[in-house]
């Protein structure tokens, strides 16, 4: 009897959820699970963040010796929020787990926001939502560029939420509005460019000949003021400068319809983002067909609706990442930014009005989909956490606040497209508050972090991507510890570096080498 009512509560509690919801749930739980069963999450540049967020903590800690290396730039640049993120969550936790943390966030608030925007724009739309689940982990996030996706899912909930809000926007709403615009400032240039033009072109798109609408826009207008002017502010002082790219026309049309941006491990990834690609065609060619035609007249529509502006969005952000230069203002990658925002504006535009039977069987294909892919990248996180373990494995000889000088000589080791081993020496950064002469952030105009002038160093192009040529005899007497990855053994690097060093950890392709005392030098000579 006991038991009935149990199994009876049990069902009416199930029952007065929708399956969608449970279902998305579970998708959730599932995405933020390898973040958690393995050690170190495999990016390119998230030990780096961890690296620098420590810094920032620890900077004044009598303890640890970077305020004699390193500024903090107190002025307001992009990049700050992951940094400052796990900096205070450094006070509770170990700065493996702020990272893990940090990335928990971003899954649940990328999910979130999907959810959220679909919503906004047509509330019996949920189910569309499973679509962006295989863009959480794209290659943007795996290249551990955290303050730009935390930014594409703060793009996705600033435009939800003005959408959402528009037909009763307020001075309340546009508080809020002007404060998630302002921390998509300190997140990312890119989308905060992108969520102000979407929302001021369909707020001005959208202009009946009615004053009352005409006043909601005018209310709209004043959020963007506090974001344009850090903007200004930033474009002032650090320049408009433009990279071009090596991208052709055909390049750019095959990573956009391979979707490479759910590609980065392994170049069988592709397989997804070419499916991922295909849903998203067939669901657009199905919302096309039936808008325009399955009309009551079964004639060619040409009405438009509020939610037609998302398809030009998303014509307008394509045509952006075909023209726009790789790089600007110091900052790059703009192409491969851009490549990932046409599928994101498009989803609420899709429709989900069709026969039930058809909704499970798609719906249920689409979480496969997400699954699969999950599944995939965990079967390379557990193969890369091996290679880090043994990365890793040279805590024990590093003395504490010590200079380190890292020398990559294989940057991504099983990865396609990931540089897996380019900044993991931050690791040994946070474990050892060591100084690390490769800490790349630190040679930027846009992170909070940045090497005191005058510091003697190699320069860090030439440790990144000419590791052979770094000149030890200038410098040995500044660097206590050459940390070397896939150094060949007998080669002449290896015979320059033993000249002023000793090799004191080999462990595969890991050798970490101390400088030499001057008893050492004499005896050697």
């Amino acid at each position: 009897m006991i038991m009935k009512k149990i199994l009876d509560f049990f069902r009416s509690r199930l029952s007065s959820l929708e399956l969608w919801t449970i279902a998305f749930l579970i998708l959730a739980l599932i995405y933020i699970l390898p973040i958690w069963v393995f050690k170190y999450f495999p990016s390119q540049d998230g030990p780096c963040h961890i690296y620098n967020s420590f810094i920032l903590k620890h900077y004044d800690d009598p303890d640890y010796v970077f305020n004699q290396y390193y500024e903090v730039r107190k002025s307001p640049i992009p990049n700050w929020t992951s940094h400052a993120f796990m900096m205070l969550l450094m006070y509770l936790v170990p700065p493996l787990i702020a990272e893990k943390l940090l990335l928990t966030g971003y899954v649940i608030l990328m999910a979130a926001s999907v959810l959220y925007f679909v919503n906004a724009v047509d509330a019996r739309r949920t189910p569309l939502a499973f679509i962006g689940f295989p863009l959480i982990y794209n290659y943007l996030f795996l290249m551990g560029f955290y303050n730009f996706v935390l930014g594409v899912a703060l793009f996705m909930l600033s435009v939800g939420y003005w959408w959402k809000r528009y037909d009763t926007f307020g001075i309340k709403n546009m508080a809020i509005l002007t404060l998630l615009l302002v921390l998509l400032y300190f997140c990312h240039l890119v989308p905060l460019a992108l969520a102000m033009f979407s929302i001021v072109a369909v707020a001005i798109l959208y202009l009946p000949f009615r004053i009352s609408r005409w006043k909601r826009t005018l209310l709209t207008l004043p959020c963007m003021l506090p974001a344009s002017a850090l903007t200004f502010y930033y474009l002032r002082t650090r320049g408009t400068a433009q990279r071009a790219g090596a991208w052709t026309l055909s390049r750019l049309w095959q990573y956009f319809v391979r979707n490479e941006s759910l590609a980065y491990y392994s170049e069988s990834q592709i397989i997804f983002g070419k499916i991922v690609t295909g849903v998203f065609a067939a669901l657009f060619l199905y919302t096309f067909i039936r808008d325009r035609f399955f009309t009551k007249e079964w004639k060619f529509s040409l009405r438009i609706c509020k939610k037609d502006f998302l398809l030009l969005l998303c014509a307008v952000f394509f045509v952006i990442y075909l023209k726009a230069p790789d790089g600007m203002s110091g900052g790059g990658f703009i192409k491969t930014r851009m490549a990932l925002m046409p599928f994101l504006i498009i989803i609420p535009w899709l429709s989900w009005d069709m026969p039930k039977v058809m909704r499970g069987i798609a719906g249920g294909m689409v979480m496969l989909l997400a699954v699969a892919y999950m599944a995939h990248a965990s079967y390379h996180h557990k193969l890369l956490n091996d290679d880090l373990k043994i990365y890793t494995s040279g805590y024990d000889v590093i003395e504490k606040n010590k200079v380190v000088l890292p020398l990559s000589f294989d940057h991504s080791g099983r990865c396609w497209r990931i540089g897996l081993f380019l900044h993991a020496v931050g690791y040994y950064g946070y474990n050892t508050g060591c100084i690390e002469l490769g800490n790349y952030e630190a040679t930027t105009s846009y992170f909070p972090t940045y090497f005191k002038p005058g510091f003697r160093r190699p320069q860090h192009s030439t440790i990144e991507s000419k590791p052979a040529e770094v000149t030890l005899a200038e410098c040995a007497d500044e660097i206590d510890y050459v940390f070397t990855w896939s150094l060949s053994s007998g080669s002449d690097v290896e015979a320059r570096i033993l000249e002023h060093y000793d090799l004191i950890k080999e462990n595969g392709n890991l050798k970490i080498f101390r400088r030499a005392t001057a008893v050492q030098k004499t005896n050697r000579e």
